[in-house]
């Protein structure tokens, strides 16, 4: 008796603890919405992070998060929080026309520091593969794909119950055949699905998150400067990690064909 006295205390404590942080996310998040509608963005932002710390995280608040940074003239972390909101929802409108927006602004002003230099500072033209990759897996998404997936999936059982059950010839061959094409399409979209999910929770990007940053032709604070001033903001590709004696951080990125090298991890942030 005395045990499941002490099983059932805990039990109510847990929920207790339970209901008490989820009215302090719902009553951060209702803060942090009237703070950004109020235009008091560094007071939205502290909100907003408090919320994410608490492991709350949507689509909509990084998509708020990012404009509370661009308003704040944060273009860093403005293109982090899009980025990040993007891979949660990659076919929302809003998301991706302020990413746009902003990372067109960003490479204006790295174009401005490349003025006076023969250096090219747009991002590399996408093959046709990789631009195919991107709009059937990243643009899609791996929950979407997991969802046509499965119908698929019951489709082919669908298609090999008619085929077994059925004395009719023609849905015999729609069973067979139809069965045949959804299984293929269920083993296409799950194959999507999984890397789709890989691009997620890969971290192969970084955004320059100082105002701006010089890439290095080593990893060394005495290695020369292989770069324009590269500005906040900018999306670059993660080539390499490396962290030398005395356990600095060091990480190598490619913003294209001309311009790649090596900068501290402190500088950026990986997404």
């Amino acid at each position: 008796m005395k045990y499941k006295l002490i099983s059932l205390l805990v039990a109510v404590g847990f929920s207790l603890c339970a209901f008490s942080t989820e009215n302090d996310v719902t009553a951060m998040l209702s803060n942090a919405e009237k703070f950004y509608a109020a235009k008091e963005y560094d007071k939205a932002i502290e909100e907003y992070s408090q919320v994410m710390d608490h492991n709350v995280v949507s689509s909509d608040i990084l998509y708020n998060l990012g404009n509370c940074y661009y308003h704040n003239d944060d273009w860093g972390n403005a293109v982090v929080s899009y980025l990040e909101a993007q891979k949660l929802d990659p076919s929302n409108d809003k998301i991706n026309g302020n990413l746009t927006f902003l990372l067109s602004k960003v490479e204006d002003k790295n174009a401005a520091e490349a003025a006076d230099k023969s250096v090219r500072v747009a991002v590399d033209e996408k093959g046709f593969f990789e631009s195919l990759y991107t709009a059937l897996v990243t643009k899609v998404g791996s929950d979407a794909w997991a969802v046509i997936g499965i119908i698929t999936f019951i489709l082919t059982i669908a298609g090999v119950v008619l085929y077994i059950f059925l004395q009719n010839v023609l849905a015999k061959k729609i069973g067979f055949f139809g069965g045949i094409v959804c299984l293929i399409l269920s083993i296409v979209a799950n194959m999507f699905a999984f890397m789709a999910k890989s691009d997620f929770y890969a971290k192969d990007k970084a955004v320059v998150i100082e105002y701006s940053v010089k890439l290095k032709s080593e990893a060394k604070d005495s290695a020369s400067e292989v770069s324009i001033p590269l500005h906040a903001g900018t999306v670059l590709e993660v080539l390499n990690t490396y962290t030398d004696i005395n356990d600095d951080k060091w990480v190598k990125l490619r913003l294209n064909s001309e311009i790649s090298g090596w900068t501290k991890e402190n500088t950026i942030k990986l997404v």
